[in-house]
């Protein structure tokens, strides 16, 4: 053990644990009183929770669960539950980087302690109950977000084949656009005369719409009928999208996640369901989960992917992310720069514009704002601070 203890560095007090289908072996290494503590603990709800709460006593900085089928779930969930900073690991890492003559439950455990208190462990990002309730919702929030595009396009697309593109001049979000496809589904008026009944607008724009409207009193009444039906769909779908993002938002009250939710939306392109995205695919303690803010960005697949040497691109590959984390967040960032004209991330977006276009610049600024809500995260919930985080066109000194 003193080699074990003259090792330590990246944290004080660790615990590894050895899993199995009846026991788990928990080692815990205190390496400031120079003790090592092993317990044999039944797979029991009770058991876990009081291994937990003993971890927590001792104040322990670091856990490592070797992934073993799902006999690791209960202790996870059990330590997680208490905030404590708990992680899993493929046991095939654990075999590459010790190589142990003797094998045994206790040596497993304390080898495990060990790794996690000196060497930077590649662990694995398990969802916990909270994130898969919240990552649940809104995964079927998006499925319902889909279906409604679909029943937007099947109504244009039987508008379009009788020449009537009047959604292309307006949207069905509109008042206008809804007015327009109740009338063509349930009246036999002229273009003329459904424009001037139910255009909101300018009246200067009534040419052109009852141009682009073309004769929807020749409609067939089979049509009138397949319209009714996409309008009625298109009013229950809308209906269950207010639905599912109201149970989304109660998620903040359940899991009392107000005050993470309040520093993280000061973040720019943060807002509150694109926070409750980040928790559910990331974790609400992402910053325990990663031991960077390069390695958080890059599992949120927002970080560069390129080496450059001596101005010359030495590599460059696809970054490769949490998709369902990364679209909505690209996606707010663009709407977010689109309003905010006078943030100093927006001035710094065009100057980097102008030297990588469009769609790089608003990456980058997605790395920059999710690197600041990292050390936020890391510095107990600070709120947004331009100031902190370094604002550098690349390549000028």
């Amino acid at each position: 053990m003193q080699g074990e203890f003259a090792v330590a560095g990246r944290y004080n007090c660790t615990a590894g644990c050895d899993v199995d289908a009846d026991y788990v072996v928990i080692s815990l290494l205190n390496f400031t009183t120079e003790t090592n503590e092993i317990r044999q603990i039944p797979q029991t709800q009770s058991r876990a929770n009081a291994a937990a709460k003993w971890l927590k006593q001792n104040r322990v900085e670091f856990i490592v669960l070797e992934s073993t089928a799902n006999y690791h779930l209960l202790f996870y969930e059990a330590f997680r539950k208490l905030g404590l900073n708990a992680h899993i690991i493929n046991p095939v890492q654990v075999k590459a980087l010790l190589r142990v003559e003797g094998k045994s439950d206790k040596a497993d455990a304390t080898n495990l302690a060990v790794l996690a208190a000196t060497f930077p462990l590649r662990t694995s990002n398990v969802p916990d109950a909270q994130q898969m309730e919240i990552r649940s919702n809104l995964r079927n929030y998006d499925r319902d977000r889909k279906a409604l595009t679909k029943i937007k396009q099947r109504i244009h697309q039987e508008l379009a084949q009788f020449g009537i593109n009047i959604l292309r001049e307006t949207s069905l979000r509109t008042h206008s656009g809804r007015a327009f496809l109740e009338a063509f589904s349930q009246t036999e008026d002229s273009a003329r005369e459904i424009v001037q009944k139910h255009w909101k607008g300018s009246r200067t724009r009534h040419p052109r719409l009852i141009e682009v409207m073309g004769k929807p009193e020749d409609l067939p009444a089979w049509v009138r009928q397949e319209l009714e039906v996409l309008r009625i769909d298109l009013l229950v779908q809308e209906q269950r999208i207010r639905n599912r993002e109201q149970r989304t938002l109660y998620h903040i009250e359940r899991f009392e996640l107000a005050p993470q939710i309040a520093w993280m939306t000061t973040t720019p392109g943060v807002n509150r369901l694109v926070a409750l995205r980040l928790i559910g695919e990331m974790g609400s303690n992402f910053w325990q989960r990663y031991p960077t803010s390069r390695a958080w960005c890059k599992a949120l697949g927002i970080a560069p992917n390129t080496l450059v040497s001596a101005g010359k691109i030495l590599k460059t590959a696809k970054a490769i992310g949490n998709h369902h984390a990364k679209q909505h967040l690209l996606m707010q960032m663009r709407n977010w720069l689109l309003r905010n004209h006078e943030h100093p991330l927006k001035q710094w977006q065009i100057q980097y514009k102008a030297k990588a276009g469009f769609r790089k610049s608003v990456s980058a600024c997605c790395n920059k704002a999710m690197t600041s809500l990292y050390h936020q995260g890391r510095h107990g919930g600070l709120p947004y601070d331009p100031s902190r985080i370094k604002l550098r066109i690349p390549g000028r000194s």
